[in-house]
């Protein structure tokens, strides 16, 4: 075990031991802040046909060329429409924004550019250019286009896009199992009433939150007494069950600091103690088997912050080229 290194080398071999978490496959509607464990793309094209970007009249472009400006509506195109009109020679549908356009060599006329007529005719009062206002077939999204990278976390508007494409599961990493226990015989639970030896254990509340914040769940464990072999039974009992176990107190150099004693008894295999850091020096870095676990200082709030942060990256071992894709 490696002791009094630098914040570097720490965070070093925090890195070196994590490891990847199987993945699982869940909806979208609950993957928010999830883990994407694999290149995701696109099923189709987006739109899946050309579509009106404005509301106004469809027309054959080619018409224009002819100096065609007066135009007789045949008939409408609204969004969702399944019956499509396509205009001759002449000839103008009425369309709505988001509707399929007609095949062929068709443009757009806004309707704020198109004067009506009595019985029905249209009088133009701009040329336009061949597709004009026209969203084409995968403008947005191209068939096969990745849409979300591999290890990237997942958003609102990842789960949108997917959603636009009909992806209603997703493959993701599952989350790390994470338990919290606090060490010390002065402590009691928030809700006991407290004497002047005692401290309440508002180091668990503080660790569950910020993992919270993070999007990690965790179980608070409760308090362990300073008892040899009650820390280890534990010890061994909860690194058999989580993929992470945090425990505050227990780590500095007092008769009564047993951490570093039980986890060799429990054959837990030490990585590093003691990392040149302030607040927080006292650290103790651990693995057994494919669990890893900490214990940090238990006195004051700011300790367990400068722990938390330079833990992090072993709660991000599930995604160890991290993406932000926006």
């Amino acid at each position: 075990m490696q002791t009094y290194i630098t914040l570097d080398k720490a965070l070093e071999l925090i890195k070196s031991n994590r490891q990847i978490l199987d993945s699982e496959i869940i909806l979208i509607q609950n993957a928010l802040d999830r883990i994407c464990a694999e290149n995701i793309a696109s099923p189709h094209d987006i739109p899946h046909s050309n579509k009106s970007a404005m509301d106004g009249y469809a027309v054959n472009y080619k018409d224009i060329d002819k100096s065609i400006t007066k135009f007789k509506v045949i008939g409408s195109i609204e969004a969702g429409s399944i019956d499509i009109l396509k205009p001759g020679l002449g000839e103008a549908v009425k369309i709505m924004t988001g509707a399929t356009v007609p095949n062929g060599e068709i443009s757009v006329i806004m309707k704020e550019k198109a004067e009506e007529l009595e019985s029905g005719y249209i009088q133009i009062t701009h040329t336009p250019k061949p597709f004009e206002n026209i969203v084409i077939k995968g403008e947005d999204i191209r068939k096969e286009e990745i849409l979300i990278k591999k290890n990237t976390r997942l958003k609102e508007s990842h789960l949108s896009l997917l959603a636009t494409t009909g992806i209603t599961r997703i493959k993701v990493y599952k989350q790390p199992s994470i338990g919290i226990i606090s060490t010390g015989s002065e402590l009691v639970d928030i809700d006991a009433p407290a004497q002047s030896h005692q401290i309440r254990n508002s180091n668990s509340i503080l660790l569950q939150n910020l993992l919270k914040r993070d999007g990690y769940k965790s179980a608070n464990l409760g308090i362990i007494k300073d008892n040899e072999t009650e820390l280890r039974q534990n010890i061994n009992k909860y690194l058999e069950k989580y993929d992470m176990l945090i425990s505050t107190g227990g780590v500095s150099a007092g008769d009564k600091d047993l951490i570093l004693k039980v986890a060799s008894q429990a054959e837990v295999h030490g990585i590093f103690h003691q990392v040149m850091i302030r607040p927080g020096r006292p650290v103790f870095f651990a693995r057994k088997n494919n669990s890893v676990t900490s214990a940090c200082p238990g006195i004051r709030s700011l300790r367990i912050y400068a722990i938390f942060f330079l833990l992090k990256p072993i709660f991000l071992r599930i995604r160890p080229t991290f993406s932000t894709q926006n």
